[in-house]
């Protein structure tokens, strides 16, 4: 899960980048919100691709998605 998260994280950091150097001003913040919003409901496909295939018990699925939850309140 670590490994999924840094790539995305890598993924996003790289699109900004490049979307900084392209965007005015003015619109990076929602960019940015964009793509966090992006990331987040990739993880939490993601969650629920494990816990389908049997990788993630109901019980670590529910405290991952309390992370996830708790990200998308910060955003």
């Amino acid at each position: 899960m670590a490994s999924l998260r840094r790539q995305h994280s890598e993924d996003r950091l790289a699109t900004l980048e490049r979307t900084e150097q392209a965007e005015p001003a003015e619109t990076r913040s929602h960019v940015r919100r964009r793509l966090r919003a992006a990331m987040i409901d990739a993880e939490r496909e993601e969650l629920l691709r494990w816990q389908g295939a049997g990788r993630l018990p109901d019980r670590d699925l529910r405290h991952l998605q309390r992370g996830v939850d708790y990200e998308e309140r910060m955003r």
